[in-house]
């Protein structure tokens, strides 16, 4: 069964072939069960991931799909630092983007804006913004923590995925909690959106390109700030 309507497929084939500007390679960890129940090798999510990404594959073919067996393949994953399954690494090696979960639902956009991103797009942020990104010396980690149906969700995501372009020094990992059933108790996750910077820099909730900009540079060292900033913008949030 298919895992995008014909409207959905439509509007991503016209978004990307509109919108992509060179070939964008993405790299899928996933486990090849091929079905079977294997004890220890589970992952509820992979099969339609990979079979959502080949739909998105026929409709673009400037994009291309290389899946590798996490189980089968640890050394390989330990490079890439991956910890789940199904992750996706967008772009060329070593990626700036990755996806960990499924991302249905409210979270297509946020996955087809990554591609975008990643295809060499103008960028949509500030150029205050893009300077200032390109001042960050030290590796910076923002995870941001996501569901499929939370509205505030897709915008922040989005926002993080662009300033992680700007920077050889920003990533960024948009993680979809409904998959992961750790996570929430892992990382005391009571509402979406929530970003983790570097594992030490919280706050739950939507944030504008200013305000993520100026946690990202203060995680950096470049802002003035404790060693763990919590902020919750309860306005912008849905709870768990």
């Amino acid at each position: 069964m298919p895992v995008l309507n014909v409207n959905e497929r439509e509007a991503i084939r016209t978004t990307l072939e509109t919108n992509l500007r060179r070939n964008v390679p993405l790299h899928l960890y996933t486990s090849s069960g091929g079905g079977l129940y294997i004890p220890g090798r589970e992952c509820r999510d992979c099969e339609q991931f990979e079979a959502l990404l080949n739909e998105i594959i026929t409709e673009c073919p400037k994009m291309s799909l290389k899946t590798t067996d996490y189980f089968s393949n640890q050394t390989l994953a330990v490079e890439d630092n991956i910890a789940r399954i199904p992750t996706l690494l967008i772009g060329n090696s070593p990626s700036k983007l990755r996806y960990v979960g499924l991302p249905l639902e409210n979270q297509l956009s946020v996955l087809i804006q990554a591609f975008i991103g990643a295809s060499g797009i103008r960028s949509p942020l500030k150029l205050d913004t893009r300077r200032q990104l390109r001042r960050l010396k030290d590796d910076v980690h923002v995870q941001v923590f996501v569901t499929r149906t939370c509205r505030f969700s897709p915008q922040t995501a989005i926002l993080a995925c662009m300033m992680a372009l700007e920077s050889p020094n920003l990533t960024t990992e948009v993680l979809q909690i409904e998959s992961l059933s750790d996570v929430p108790a892992l990382y005391s996750i009571r509402g979406v959106p929530k970003i983790v910077i570097n594992g030490r820099v919280h706050f739950t909730g939507a944030l504008n390109e200013n305000a993520l900009l100026m946690q990202i540079l203060r995680a950096s060292g470049l802002e003035s700030a404790g060693t763990e900033q919590i902020v919750d913008y309860s306005d912008e949030v849905t709870p768990l």
